[in-house]
């Protein structure tokens, strides 16, 4: 069994730990870049494996027009785990009310008694299962972030994916520098199929500037 505390998740303090999870990552001795999504799915979930089912097919495929195999790419996710109705989204914004009511109690507290000890904020997903991506994305340089919220975990929290998609993206992460290219996510592409070329050229401009073909100036 792959336990992410282990590895430095903090799942103990984490919200998704009483749902569906952890999907571990899936490598091989052959890989060559790293692909991040945001959280593992109901497919995933149920073969226990990273990015199957039809968006896993979707990337599968792409990588391969890109000229890679599955086992060329280390997959995994930002979240191990899968949030409730696989909506990363409303599960935040669940969490960010409830904060908000926590950080009105403190400053109740406050007010009665100064020296009152103080109900902690709830930490996002993305909060504690970053020691343990970080950790993970050692051995690597190039990596293929899909979606919003690999995009926000590894580049910036401010960042819109549709503004950075398809542009290569160079982080500093100690004394490394990291090679990302930001795109769509599958799921999201099979959603809305007119954006299949768009990410088809994303992922084939990804492996061309990974292998140093691509000519890039920002």
């Amino acid at each position: 069994m792959y336990d992410p505390r282990q590895h430095g998740a903090k799942c103990d303090s984490c919200p998704l730990n009483i749902f569906d999870g952890p999907v571990p990552p899936e490598t091989s001795k052959e890989v060559r870049i790293v692909a991040v999504g945001e959280a593992p799915g109901e497919h995933e979930i149920r073969e226990g494996r990273p990015f199957v089912g039809p968006a896993g097919n979707i990337i599968t495929q792409t990588i391969q027009r890109a000229g890679l195999k599955r086992s060329h790419v280390h997959w995994t996710n930002v979240c191990l785990c899968r949030p409730p109705e696989n909506d990363m989204g409303k599960f935040l914004e669940l969490l960010r009310k409830s904060n908000r009511i926590i950080e009105k109690e403190n400053r109740e507290r406050k007010k009665v008694d100064k020296s009152a000890a103080l109900q902690p904020l709830v930490p996002t997903p993305m909060q504690c299962c970053a020691p343990r991506l970080w950790k993970e994305l050692e051995p690597y340089q190039h990596i293929l972030s899909l979606g919003s919220g690999a995009a926000k975990a590894l580049v910036s929290r401010g960042i819109s994916i549709m503004s950075i998609r398809g542009g290569p993206t160079e982080i500093e992460r100690g004394d490394r520098v990291l090679k990302i290219m930001p795109t769509l996510h599958p799921s999201f592409v099979m959603r809305a199929q007119r954006w299949t070329h768009v990410f088809r050229n994303d992922v084939q401009r990804a492996a061309r500037w990974f292998r140093g073909e691509l000519k890039w100036e920002p």
